[in-house]
């Protein structure tokens, strides 16, 4: 049994926690006054730099954004454009532009400027893929826009997907710009649909938020794409408790923290994070799973999968992942470690790419961030500030 707790903080930032049962399946925040990934803005060219195959863009701040030539939409001859920002910007590098921007919906994405787009999911199978293969070439878009169906629209018709197809356009034929020439409301707007999306995929049986103008909004939008199913699921918390102290959730999330996780058989993980990459070591430590090394290695290492999947996506590491696993000498161990692992990868709402595991038992893989606020807290390492909304303190 799936739920999800809604944290509204005096600062207005969201704290999302999914439970599964008793465990911490997911967290995340939202500071949406801080947050500038997703926004748009009319960006100008500062200068271009053929040695980097990049140019810096004046978007309205101090420092200036960078823009790959791989990035930039080719019939762009203007001088000044639409940009959207995709990557913000993290210590000396700067924040990371796009000329194709795209329009988050529950269940499509729009992408303008990319017109040959068309994707369904990779997660969607089955009798639903080649269902949804017809509808997306049905679909109602503009010529100079693509479009990518999400994993919730796995079970939808042509009419609620030509719907929501119907609103992101509208949304970009309506953008209104602020003075310094950026959008703010895209990203008070994607909140919303992360939450439902999360709400959909991962099919929460009870939702407990504790701000009744939240509440209205997704219950309104939940009414507006006909998902009533989950209406009578949503719970205000009146209590003047915090939510995450009250269902003790705090403890949970202060081990994101924690550099090793013990496993019921005795091993262990150690995590170790640097800015270039991640490192996962698998420790056998009391370990004895097996009736040789061999035996035990595989045994250790293949019941770490699960654990390992689940701490990359509560911990929302992004970038390149290094698993160092016990060496296994047998090929087929090996095999069937990365077999598994890919089955088991499949079902995560990120983006994870797999590679194979070489000779010295490394496995790299490549994970999609979805978050960065969660970031800040990583640094400051303090619990007291879960649930509170207060970052710094």
């Amino acid at each position: 049994m799936k739920k999800m707790f809604i944290n509204v903080s005096k600062e207005k930032n969201i704290e999302i926690a999914i439970m599964d049962n008793k465990n911490l399946y997911h967290f995340f925040i939202e500071k949406l006054y801080k947050n500038k990934k997703n926004n748009i803005y009319f960006g100008k060219v500062k200068n271009v730099e053929l040695s980097l195959d990049a140019i810096f863009i004046d978007y309205g701040y101090k420092k200036s954004g960078f823009l790959p030539f791989k990035n930039i939409y080719k019939k762009k001859n203007k001088k000044k454009f639409l940009v959207q920002i995709i990557k913000e910007k993290i210590k000396n590098k700067r924040v990371l532009l796009t000329t194709f921007i795209c329009f988050y919906g529950l269940y499509v994405i729009i992408i303008l400027n990319k017109p040959n787009i068309k994707k369904i999911s990779k997660k969607i199978i089955g009798t639903h893929r080649d269902r949804l293969k017809t509808i997306i070439s049905l679909l109602k878009i503009p010529k100079n826009m693509g479009i990518i169906l999400r994993t919730t629209s796995k079970k939808k018709n042509m009419k609620e997907l030509q719907l929501d197809c119907d609103i992101q356009i509208k949304i970009y034929k309506n953008l209104k710009f602020t003075k310094n020439k950026k959008i703010d409301y895209i990203q008070k707007k994607n909140i919303i649909f992360t939450i439902i999306r999360n709400i959909i995929i991962f099919n929460i049986n009870k939702i407990i938020i504790n701000n009744l103008k939240l509440i209205n909004k997704i219950k309104n939008f939940l009414f507006f794409f006909k998902e009533n199913n989950f209406l009578n699921k949503i719970k205000y918390f009146k209590n003047k408790t915090n939510i995450f102290d009250f269902y003790k959730i705090n403890f949970k999330i202060s081990k994101i923290f924690k550099k090793k996780v013990n496993l019921i058989s005795g091993s262990s993980l150690i995590f170790d994070c640097t800015d270039a990459l991640t490192i996962i070591d698998v420790n056998s430590s009391n370990s004895i799973k097996g009736k040789n090394f061999e035996e035990t290695a595989f045994n250790t290492n293949l019941e770490s999968l699960c654990e390992i999947i689940k701490q990359i996506r509560i911990r929302d590491f992004g970038g390149i992942i290094i698993i160092d696993f016990i060496n296994m000498s047998n090929k087929k161990n090996k095999k069937k470690i990365e077999f598994f692992f890919k089955k088991t990868s499949r079902k995560e709402f990120s983006k994870i790419t797999v590679g194979k595991i070489s000779k010295f038992g490394l496995l790299e893989i490549s994970r999609q961030k979805l978050y960065t606020n969660i970031e800040i807290l990583k640094k400051k390492k303090c619990n007291k500030c879960f649930g509170t909304g207060k970052i710094f303190h």
